[in-house]
């Protein structure tokens, strides 16, 4: 099943709105629709769960949005089944959303998740912080939570995208400062610009949606004619952009404790993988999968990255499964 997103595919972002262009409308969506603007959405997947008369065993929410667990809470009591929230970012304590930082919203926000929270069988987060979060919000001494890193998975056959064979192509894709406000581009093109100096044929790509202040901050770089800026693409356009690429990039600040979900797309290539920023998120990275782009100056073209041990690969699917096997047995008893 799929509900349209009324604004698909542009997702404006909050950061790259002229202020002095914002509506009414748009204020009332930022400032009043809790607890995100998508909430209107999540209803109205909501409302096309109740018309399909589907019986779950478990229902599934992966935030951000939260306002996806407000369904799901909703659709464990209605349709008397077990429920799992994915949390993936810290609902308050480091809000994706801006406007959470405001005082009278984190009062309002903190009773929204407190009510909604208390009523999952389980958890699945991204990192200790975030499921420690999530537990503390549901003030129980259950549900159930486990930590499931990022894994690789099999990387699809698709044709390379074609980049130039006479540049040295480093790739980025995905959002940066919009995916994780923790996160700066200003990281990555200051190492860009140092990186120029020793290898001047080098070009970067960016595949995903900038802020206008990210796309300012790359126009008065001194890089900017080796910076390639591709917009939003398709997921087989990205997979095949890092296909072709003679090294990944991610992008973490030093704040960050999760990894950058593009980790488990890296991992599938046989790409070099680049990080910039330093941060609690690289112990979560597996022995030898990436380096620091400082390497980059050693690197040439049609180098392989090493492989990485099965041992060192997170695979989630039995430590999931086992979860959600003890939450039916508690629940039971």
């Amino acid at each position: 099943m799929g509900v349209a997103h009324p604004t698909f595919p542009f997702l404006p972002d909050s950061s790259s709105i002229d202020k002095s262009t914002q509506t009414f409308g748009d204020l009332f969506r930022r400032w009043l629709l809790l607890p995100d603007p998508e909430v209107r959405w999540a209803f109205r997947c909501l409302r096309a769960i109740r018309k399909a008369n589907l019986r779950p065993d478990w229902i599934i929410t992966t935030s951000p949005p939260e306002s996806l667990h407000l369904i799901g809470a909703i659709l464990r009591t209605q349709l008397k089944c077990r429920w799992l929230a994915d949390v993936r970012d810290l609902w308050l304590s480091s809000p994706q959303r801006k406007e959470r930082n405001a005082k009278w919203r984190q009062v309002i926000e903190r009773v929204i998740a407190r009510a909604t929270l208390a009523r999952a069988d389980a958890f699945v987060a991204v990192s200790p912080i975030v499921l420690a979060e999530a537990e503390s919000l549901s003030g129980q001494a259950t549900p159930l939570g486990i930590v499931v890193g990022h894994f690789t998975a099999e990387h699809p056959e698709l044709e390379p995208y074609k980049l130039p064979v006479e540049t040295f192509n480093i790739v980025h894709t995905g959002q940066i400062e919009l995916s994780n406000p923790l996160s700066e581009i200003d990281d990555l093109i200051s190492e860009f610009v140092e990186l120029l100096e020793y290898k001047p044929e080098a070009v970067l790509w960016l595949a995903g949606r900038l802020s206008k202040a990210e796309m300012g901050k790359i126009a008065k770089s001194s890089a900017v004619k080796s910076i390639q800026i591709l917009g939003s693409v398709s997921i087989q356009t990205s997979r095949s952009l890092q296909a072709a690429a003679d090294a990944l990039v991610i992008v973490s600040g030093p704040d960050s404790h999760a990894l950058p979900g593009k980790v488990a797309e890296y991992a599938a290539t046989d790409r070099p993988i680049l990080t910039v920023g330093t941060g609690p998120w690289m112990s979560l990275l597996p022995t030898g999968l990436a380096a620091p782009f400082s390497e980059v100056r050693k690197m040439e073209k049609g180098c392989i990255r090493s492989s990485v041990s099965k041992s060192e690969q997170m695979c989630p699917s039995e430590a999931f499964l086992n979860l959600m096997q003890k939450a039916e047995r508690e629940s039971r008893s």
